[in-house]
């Protein structure tokens, strides 16, 4: 019963954990293209473009 249940959240953890990882992953990637817009964007008002 009582490792029955330790399995249980060595899953759940690993379930977390793969989230976590993921939402970490793109939110690392979102931040990255704001970055690039914001430099485009200034790169526009400077007239470089």
């Amino acid at each position: 019963m009582f490792d029955d249940i330790t399995e249980k959240h060595r899953e759940i953890e690993k379930i977390v954990l793969k989230n976590a990882h993921k939402s970490y992953l793109y939110t690392k990637f979102i931040c990255v293209i704001i970055k690039q817009v914001k430099q485009m964007k200034g790169a526009l008002n400077n007239g470089v473009y």
